[in-house]
């Protein structure tokens, strides 16, 4: 059975997942056989649905792109539009920034909807490891309809803000996002039933936050 986990790391309150037994990840994912074997056995959802507003990656404009190198990895780092018409409608007035670190989530979904080919799971350590690496305190924002990427080789992590245009603008912590991709890495690429190409995770039921829209997001994790 699995339940969140809340945690405090840098004074900052992360959520990640927590198991019968007492077993815990690092953001370096530096896992212990043991735990391997523990998450091969955690059922989770399999499906071909995805959220409202999938943000689909054959209709998204990409907007800007990076280079960063961390942990000893070259990662892309891009902001892409969910759609052309969304980017052409863009509200560039200044707008409150809703910090949603910490927030917990629930999943993983694990799905085909974004590609029929696995990343390399090796692939997908090296960017979890690159993305921790950037420190507790890195955040990124994301405007609504908009989506931000990571991506190394054939691993690409993405955080879709599928508010309309109108809609809150919410930032997330690095290593937070981080965590939460490396469940799905685990539960979904490597150990699905049969493993699946990707997987997303969206927010616990019942959350309260001030606006409620700021919790309309997902993270994904898939092929690039």
């Amino acid at each position: 059975m699995v339940a969140l986990y809340k945690r405090a790391v840098n004074s900052v309150a992360l959520y990640s997942l927590h198991f019968d037994q007492p077993t815990y990840y690092s953001l370096n994912m530096q896992f212990k056989s043991s735990f391997l074997t523990l998450l091969a056995s955690v059922s989770v959802v399999v499906s071909s649905a995805i959220p409202d507003n999938f943000c689909a990656p054959t209709s998204r404009v990409l907007v800007n792109t990076s280079k960063v190198t961390s942990a000893g990895h070259e990662i892309t780092v891009a902001t892409h539009a969910c759609s052309a018409a969304t980017h052409a409608a863009r509200d560039i007035e200044r707008r409150a920034v809703y910090n949603i670190c910490g927030v917990g989530m629930v999943g993983p979904t694990c799905t085909t909807a974004f590609g029929t080919v696995a990343p390399v799971y090796a692939d997908c350590q090296a960017l979890n490891s690159a993305i921790a690496a950037l420190g507790a305190g890195a955040t990124f924002t994301v405007s609504p309809g908009y989506v931000q990427t990571f991506t190394y080789n054939t691993c690409q992590y993405g955080f879709v803000n599928y508010n309309s245009a109108s809609g809150p603008t919410v930032s997330d912590c690095d290593n937070g996002f981080a965590g939460v991709a490396s469940s799905i890495d685990i539960n979904c690429i490597v150990h699905g039933s049969p493993p699946s190409p990707g997987g997303y995770m969206t927010t616990s039921p019942g959350t309260v936050y001030t606006p409620a829209t700021a919790l309309n997001y997902y993270i994904y994790a898939a092929h690039s």
